[in-house]
Parts: structure tokens; C-alpha cells; sequence
């Protein structure tokens, strides 16, 4: 009888897991196409961000070749939307950037929540 528990318990586990995956490996839904974000990117930062956003469809509000290089609109168009994610990509191909939790504004003073952060990612060299 303890065996049969135990197995019972082990693909009972085993199945909230595959669920999990699953969840976490459904399409990522977009409007607007980055040109820096690739697959990879967007599993992780789904699964680091807040889950009350992580299914909600995200939304490209800025891209360089279409807007430009101004700060100024940056934080214009940035500042409609909470939360925010910044991706940038140097001049060597790497990729960085930052979730931010709350609405965009001027300040003199640091302002964020616990659930802001900043990451990197190792890009494979790509031939330009």
C-alpha cells in the first residue's frame, strides 16, 4: 500500500509539472516585432516577471528604427504604460536591459518597487 502511494504522489508531481511547462511554453503573444528579442528571451523574462502579466500580451511601444534615438520620446511613449520592459543591444551584439514596475516619470529621487529589475543575456555572436 506505501508503494503504491508514493507512485501516486511521484506523477502526481510529475503532472503539475508537465502542466507548468506546458503553460510557461505557450506562445508569447505580441503586438509589433523586436528585432532584439529572441525565443529564448521571451520564456525567461515571462517567467521572471510578475505572474499577473506574464500572459497578458505584450505590446512593442518603442523601436529605434522606427522612432529614433530621443530620450524624450522614449519616455514619452514609456511612460503610457506600466510595467515596462527596456531591451537594448550594444554595439558588441550584447543584450541587457530592465522591467520596470511602475509608470515612467521624472524624478529626483529613485522610485520603483521590489519587483523591478535589470538583466543580461549572453547572445552568440551574430555576423552583422
Amino acid at each position: 500500500m506505501q508503494n503504491n502511494r508514493n507512485i501516486y504522489i511521484e506523477e502526481y508531481h510529475q503532472g503539475i509539472f508537465q502542466a507548468y511547462q506546458k503553460r510557461v511554453l505557450a506562445e508569447l503573444q505580441m503586438v509589433g516585432e523586436s528585432r532584439i528579442m529572441t525565443g529564448d528571451m521571451k520564456v525567461y523574462l515571462r517567467q521572471m516577471v510578475p505572474e499577473i502579466y506574464q500572459y497578458k500580451i505584450w505590446e512593442l511601444v518603442f523601436d529605434i528604427a522606427h522612432d529614433g534615438v530621443s530620450y524624450d520620446t522614449l519616455f514619452y511613449k514609456a511612460r503610457k504604460y506600466n510595467p515596462t520592459i527596456v531591451l537594448i543591444e550594444d554595439a558588441k551584439g550584447s543584450v541587457f536591459g530592465i522591467y520596470a514596475s511602475q509608470t515612467w516619470r521624472e524624478s529626483k529621487d529613485f522610485y520603483g518597487t521590489g519587483e523591478t529589475f535589470v538583466f543580461s543575456f549572453k547572445v552568440p555572436h551574430r555576423s552583422n
